[in-house]
C-alpha cells in the first residue's frame, strides 16, 4: 500500500441542504427506533431461552431421579429375594410394579431362558422366556449378572415402544435377576407430570426415533435438548421447545411502545431539523466529546477486565487491605483459602477471619515490616475446613498505604519434602545397614564355619561340645539378623517368582497359628480370583511373619488377627505406578498407634517393645522387602482401635510357580578336583580351604583377583572350578570370572558373597547360568554347592563371558 500523502489543510464539511435535513433527521430517527424495537425483541426471545433452559433440566432431573430410584428398588429386590422368599418377594415385586405407572409387570429372569412373571396381574400374553422378552441385550445382562436397561422385542407387546430395567440377584453371578418392563410413553408422562416444563413442548428420542412427545412447540423458536443416563444400546436425549402459550405469556409491550415512542421523537426532530442548523457546530464538538471519553472508558473496562481476569484465574491468592488491616478486595483463590465467600472477606480483618488468634497477630506483624521495609514474606499454618493447611504469603506496600498481599498453599510441597527427606534418610540407612551385614556375614562365616569344624572333631560326650554349640546357636541368631538387615537395605540376594499370595497365605497359616497363640484367633479373606505377583516366595512368608508377630505384640490381653486379600486398581495420577494390584492386608484389634509412633515405625532399630523384647527390625525389613519387590506398604490406625498394614505388590501375567521341595540333606559329598579359591579375608579363606581339602579337593589358594589370575596363568594342571569373592579390592570377582576364562574357557564359576547389587545375580539365581552361594555358609553347604557346580552339565555355571 502507498504512504499516505501530507494534505495540506482539512476543507470544511459542507453543510447538510436544509430541503434534506428533515429527511435525514427521519431516517436516522427511523433507524433508531427500528434497532431499540430489535434489541428488545431480542431480549424477549433471551428470556423465553432463559426459562426454556431451566424448564429442561428441571425434567432431564426428574427423569434421572426415576430411573436412579427405580434401579436401585428393583436391585434392593432383587438382591434380597432368596432372603424374603418367593411369596415375600412376589409381593414386593407387585408393589415396586404398583408404585410406578407404566410398569407392565415385573418377572424373575434366569438363569438361562427360564421366565416367571411374579408381579402378581396374569401373565396373559406376556413373553414366556428371556429370549421372548428382552432378546440378546437381556440374554447377555442375566449370563453376565450386570444391570442393564434396554427395548423388549416390540412384536411381544403388539408393537408398543417398551424399556426393560434388569436388575441381578448377585453382581457378576449368572443367577438371573428381576426385570421390570415399563410402556415408555405412559412412564415418561408420569415422571414429566403437568407440573414439570409446564408449557412446554417435551420430547425424548432415542437416535432418530421419538420416544415420547408432549403438547406443541412455537416453530419460531429454537429449542434445546440434553442427554440422559439412559443406556439402551443408543443413548436418550430431552429436547424442548416453548408452546406458544408460553411465548405470548412472555411478551412485553415494551417493544411496541419504544417503537411508537422513537416514530413520535422522529417526527418531532424531522419538525425541528430547521432549528438544528444553527447548533450543528456546537453539536459537532459535542459528540466528538462523547466519543472521546466513550473511548477512554471502554479502554478502562478492558484494563479492568484484563486485570481481574488475570486475578481470578490465579491458583494463588490475591488480596488488598487498607490501612487498618482490612480486607478491600479478594480473588477466589484467596477465599477458597480462608473458606469464605467475597462477601464475607471484604470489609473484615484477618483476626475476625481467621480462629487462631497467634497465627492472626503474626501476621499483624508481618505487615507491619511490610510497611516499614516496603515488603515482607513469611509461611504460616492456618486451618482451613477443620484442617491445618501450609501457607506460603508476600506483602507488598502500595503507594496509596494499602497492602498487595499474595499467599499460596504448599501443604503438599511441604509434604513431598518430608517424604522426600524419609526416604533419603531410609536410603542412608539401608547403606549403613548393608554394609554392616556384608561384614558380618564375613565373620559369620569363619565363625560359624570353624565351630562347625570343631564340633565335627569333638567326640560324643565332650565337655567342650556344649560350649561349642552355644557358639554355633549364637551365630545362626547372628546370620538371622543379618539376613534382616541386607532385606531392610535391599541388597539381598532374590529369586523371585510368579506366586498366588492366597496359596502363601494358606501354606503359612499353621505356623502363624502357633506363633500368635490361642488367645488370638486367626481369620483369612481371601479374595478369588486374585492377581499374581512377582517376587520371591521366602521374603513374602517373612513379611506375613513379621506382620503377624508385630500384630500379636500390639494385643497382649489377645484380640483377633485377619489377613485378607483382594484386587486393588491404582488411578493415574497418585505418587504410585498406576495399575492392577494384588493387595495382602494383616489388620489386630489391638492397642494402634500415634501419630508419633507410626511416622518411625519403619525406621531400624526403632520399638516401643521393652529392652530384650525386639531388635526394631522387623516392619524395617518389612518396607525394604516391598520395595524391593516394586510394591508399596500403608498403614491405617488409630489408638485403641487396632492397626492395619496394606502392602501392595504389582500384578503380572502367568501362572503361580509351585513352592520347591527340598530334598532331605545326605552326607557331605567328595572330590578329588583342582579348585582355585579367590577370597581377600584371610580367616574365610581358610575356612574354605579347609572344608574343601577335608573333603578331598586339591586347593589353589589366591588373596585377591591379580594373584588368581597369576595362579592361572602359571598352573599347568587344569583347574575345574573357580570359586570367588564377588566384592574384593581392586579386582573383583566378576573381572576374575572373565580373566580366568579367557585363559581357560571351560572352568565354571562359584560366586560367593555376603550380599551384592550385581546384575549377575541380581535378579533369579541361576537363570543365566550362574552360580552363587550366600555367606555366611558352612563347610558343609560349600562342599555340596561346589559338588553341584562340577557335576552340573557343561556351561551351565559357567559365568561371564570374557571379554575381547
Amino acid at each position: 500500500m502507498p504512504p499516505a500523502q501530507p494534505v495540506a489543510a482539512a476543507r470544511p464539511a459542507r453543510p447538510v441542504p436544509a430541503a434534506l435535513a428533515p429527511v435525514a433527521t427521519a431516517l436516522v430517527g427511523l433507524a433508531a427506533s427500528f434497532l431499540l424495537w430489535q434489541a428488545l425483541e431480542d431480549q424477549q426471545v433471551r428470556r423465553v431461552h432463559r426459562s426454556l433452559q431451566s424448564e429442561l433440566a428441571a425434567a432431564a432431573h426428574q427423569l434421572e431421579s426415576e430411573v436412579a430410584d427405580g434401579t436401585r428398588a428393583l436391585g434392593q429386590v432383587a438382591r434380597c429375594w432368596d432372603a424374603l422368599g418367593d411369596a415375600r418377594a412376589a409381593r414386593e415385586a407387585a408393589a415396586f410394579a404398583d408404585a410406578r405407572p407404566g410398569c407392565a409387570g415385573v418377572a424373575l429372569v434366569g438363569p438361562g431362558d427360564a421366565l416367571r412373571w411374579v408381579d402378581g396381574s396374569s401373565s396373559g400374553a406376556r413373553p414366556q422366556t428371556v429370549a421372548g422378552l428382552g432378546g440378546p441385550a437381556l440374554g447377555a445382562a442375566v449370563r453376565d449378572g450386570t444391570p442393564a436397561l434396554c427395548y423388549p422385542l416390540r412384536s411381544a407387546w403388539g408393537g408398543v415402544r417398551m424399556v426393560l430395567l434388569f436388575a441381578p440377584h448377585e453382581p457378576g453371578s449368572p443367577r438371573g435377576g428381576l426385570a421390570a418392563v415399563f410402556r415408555t410413553d405412559r412412564w415418561i408422562d408420569a415422571v414429566l407430570h403437568a407440573n414439570v416444563a409446564a408449557g412446554y413442548a417435551l420430547a425424548v428420542t432415542d437416535g432418530a426415533e421419538e420416544v415420547y412427545a408432549r403438547r406443541a412447540a412455537e416453530d419460531a423458536y429454537r429449542g434445546l435438548e440434553q442427554s440422559l443416563p439412559v443406556r439402551t444400546g443408543r443413548p436418550w436425549r430431552l429436547h424442548a421447545w416453548p408452546t406458544p402459550e408460553v411465548v405470548e405469556g412472555e411478551r412485553s409491550p415494551l417493544p411496541a411502545l419504544s417503537l411508537a415512542v422513537g416514530l413520535l421523537a422522529t417526527t418531532l426532530l424531522t419538525v425541528a431539523a430547521g432549528t438544528v442548523r444553527a447548533t450543528r457546530r456546537y453539536a459537532a464538538d459535542l459528540e466528538r466529546e462523547i466519543r472521546e471519553r466513550e473511548a477512554a472508558q471502554s479502554a478502562l473496562r478492558r484494563s479492568e477486565s484484563l486485570h481481574r481476569s488475570l486475578t481470578e484465574n490465579l491458583d494463588q491468592g490475591v488480596y488488598l487491605k487498607d490501612r487498618d488491616g482490612r480486607f478491600l478486595a479478594a480473588n477466589p483463590a484467596f477465599c477458597r483459602l480462608v473458606g469464605r465467600d467475597a462477601a464475607a472477606v471484604v470489609g473484615r480483618t484477618e483476626a475476625e477471619l481467621l480462629a487462631a488468634a497467634d497465627a492472626a497477630a503474626t501476621h499483624a506483624g508481618d505487615e507491619q515490616r511490610a510497611r516499614d521495609a516496603g515488603r515482607a514474606e513469611g509461611e504460616r499454618t492456618v486451618a482451613v475446613a477443620g484442617a491445618p493447611r501450609v501457607v506460603r504469603y508476600t506483602l507488598t506496600l502500595l503507594r496509596d498505604g494499602s497492602l498487595l498481599g499474595l499467599t499460596w498453599d504448599v501443604t503438599e510441597w511441604r509434604a513431598v519434602e518430608a517424604r522426600f527427606r524419609q526416604a533419603q534418610k531410609m536410603e542412608a540407612f539401608g547403606q549403613l545397614a548393608g554394609g554392616v551385614a556384608h561384614d558380618f556375614n564375613n565373620l559369620l562365616t569363619v565363625i560359624n564355619g570353624f565351630t562347625d569344624l570343631l564340633l565335627e572333631g569333638l567326640p560324643p560326650g565332650d565337655p567342650l561340645r556344649e560350649a561349642a554349640g552355644e557358639v554355633r546357636n549364637a551365630g545362626e541368631r547372628a546370620a538371622a539378623l543379618t539376613a534382616q538387615l541386607l532385606a531392610f537395605s535391599r541388597k539381598s540376594i532374590v529369586e523371585p517368582k510368579v506366586l498366588d499370595l492366597n496359596d502363601v497365605v494358606a501354606r503359612v497359616g499353621k505356623m502363624l497359628r502357633r506363633l500368635i497363640g490361642e488367645d488370638v484367633p486367626l481369620a483369612t479373606e481371601l479374595a478369588d480370583g486374585l492377581h499374581r505377583v512377582w517376587a520371591d516366595r521366602g521374603q513374602v512368608e517373612q513379611v506375613l511373619v513379621n506382620l503377624a508377630v508385630n500384630a500379636r505384640d500390639a494385643m497382649p490381653r489377645g484380640g483377633r488377627l485377619t489377613v485378607r486379600t483382594r484386587n486393588v486398581e491404582v488411578a493415574a495420577g497418585a505418587d504410585r505406578r498406576p495399575g492392577p494390584y494384588a493387595e495382602l492386608a494383616v489388620s489386630d484389634t489391638g492397642v494402634g498407634m500415634t501419630d508419633e509412633v507410626r511416622a518411625k515405625i519403619f525406621e531400624p532399630f526403632f520399638t516401643t517393645k521393652d529392652v530384650g523384647q525386639g531388635t526394631g527390625l522387623g516392619l524395617a525389613t518389612v518396607h525394604g522387602i516391598v520395595s524391593q519387590a516394586g510394591g508399596y506398604i500403608d498403614v491405617a490406625t488409630e489408638p485403641g482401635q487396632g492397626t492395619t498394614f496394606s502392602v501392595l505388590l504389582p500384578a503380572v501375567d502367568g501362572p503361580a510357580a509351585r513352592p520347591e521341595v527340598r530334598a532331605a540333606a545326605t552326607g557331605v559329598p567328595r572330590g578329588s578336583e583342582t579348585v582355585l579359591l579367590v577370597e581377600d579375608e584371610l580367616a574365610v579363606r581358610r575356612l574354605a580351604r579347609a572344608a574343601l581339602e577335608g573333603v578331598g579337593y586339591r586347593v589353589l589358594e589366591a588373596g585377591s583377583g591379580a594373584e588368581a589370575v597369576r595362579i592361572a596363568d602359571q598352573c599347568a594342571d587344569p583347574i575345574d572350578l573357580l570359586v570367588t569373592d564377588v566384592v574384593m579390592p581392586g579386582m573383583g570377582g566378576v573381572d576374575v570370572a572373565a580373566a580366568v576364562r579367557a585363559r581357560r574357557p571351560a572352568t565354571p564359576v562359584l560366586f560367593v558373597s555376603g550380599y551384592t547389587d550385581d546384575d549377575i545375580v541380581r535378579y533369579g539365581l541361576g537363570g543365566d547360568g550362574t552360580a552363587f552361594l550366600q555367606k555366611p555358609f558352612t563347610p558343609q553347604s560349600l562342599a555340596r554347592k561346589v559338588r553341584a557346580v562340577l557335576d552340573a552339565p557343561a556351561g551351565e555355571c559357567a559365568g561371564p563371558a570374557p571379554a575381547h
